[in-house]
């Protein structure tokens, strides 16, 4: 063998890297994660208690999930929010709408003026009672048949102007108005049937001044 050959190199030894038979194991995602963030678009509150557990499990076991779990929370919460902006809202309607129907009912229930028609009522009794007592002191004992057809002219002229009165207790006081008119009428009438100088001038006297009175009441009554 020659002296001056050249031994041959080595590349120097390299070790391999450990085996490993499995790799590691990916982190799963937490259930309550998923639970919750499913749940909050129905149920917020379930979201918001289903979000918070699943983040502090996750802090401690390092699952995956943390943003499933963070939007379950957030949703939660605004779903309860609205549910308690919904719920304020409808009880502040109910109470605007109980207050407007009380107020409505107050206005509805107003009774009318007692004194609605008044004054067209104490216009007529007092202008018929005038023409009454002008009858009473002129000469109608030598003319009752004229008298009467004057009585019942202004009679109609009265009737005509207080028919339109609706108040029950105004219409109550022009019916004996009238009630007393009509015994003035009926006088008048039996004077005229008697026979000359038998008539009785007191019995007609009489119903003049009640009738009078009646027409007085009724003007009194709605002052």
């Amino acid at each position: 063998m020659p002296s001056d050959s050249v031994p041959p190199s080595y590349a120097p030894y390299q070790p391999y890297p450990p085996y490993s038979p499995f790799p590691p194991p990916e982190p799963t995602t937490n259930v309550l994660a998923i639970v919750g963030f499913i749940t909050s678009f129905f149920v917020g509150l379930a979201g918001i208690i289903c979000g918070h557990i699943a983040l502090s499990q996750i802090r401690r076991t390092g699952e995956k999930g943390r943003g499933l779990a963070l939007a379950a929370t957030i949703i939660g919460y605004a779903q309860v929010g609205l549910v308690f902006l919904w719920i304020a809202a409808v009880f502040i309607i109910a109470v605007l709408s109980g207050v407007g129907y009380a107020v409505r009912s107050v206005g509805s229930e107003a009774p009318a003026a007692p004194n609605a028609g008044c004054s067209t009522v104490v216009s007529a009794a007092q202008a018929f009672s005038t023409s009454l007592t002008s009858l009473e002191s002129s000469n109608w004992k030598d003319s009752p048949a004229d008298a009467k057809a004057k009585l019942i002219d202004e009679w109609s002229t009265f009737d005509g102007q207080v028919s339109s009165i609706e108040d029950p207790a105004i219409s109550d006081a022009i019916n004996t108005a009238d009630d007393d008119l009509n015994g003035l009428n009926t006088a008048l009438v039996d004077y005229e049937a008697a026979a000359p100088g038998q008539g009785d001038a007191a019995a007609v006297g009489s119903a003049f001044t009640k009738a009078e009175d009646g027409l007085r009441a009724l003007a009194s009554s709605c002052q």
